[in-house]
């Protein structure tokens, strides 16, 4: 007898931000670390999220390490997208390199 199509399989992720361990340390991280501890220009202050010091875009296997976590409010997690700590956006432009037509 053939076997039934049960939708789509199970797979491990290696990382995730929505089942109970990661709620747990979430809710750890904000617990121990009430303020925002990254203080950008548009901080609201208070931590909402827990931010991951080593981006997990690059850095997976830590994912649900305390040490690489941080609060942070909403706002300043958002803005620092995968960057490294003290890794700027860029070097500001310089007057000599625009370009006059």
């Amino acid at each position: 007898m053939p076997r039934k199509y049960e939708g789509r399989p199970r797979v491990a992720r290696t990382h995730g931000r929505k089942g109970r361990p990661w709620r747990r340390l979430r809710a750890q991280v904000l617990l121990e670390e009430p303020w925002c501890t990254i203080r950008g220009p548009r901080c609201t202050g208070i931590s909402t999220t827990a931010d991951h010091l080593l981006p997990l875009s690059r850095f997976p296997h830590l994912a649900h390490t305390r040490s690489n976590l941080r609060g942070s409010c909403l706002r300043c997690n958002g803005s620092k997208h995968d960057r490294l700590p003290g890794q700027n956006r860029g070097p500001a432009p310089s007057r000599s390199t625009q370009l006059t037509w």
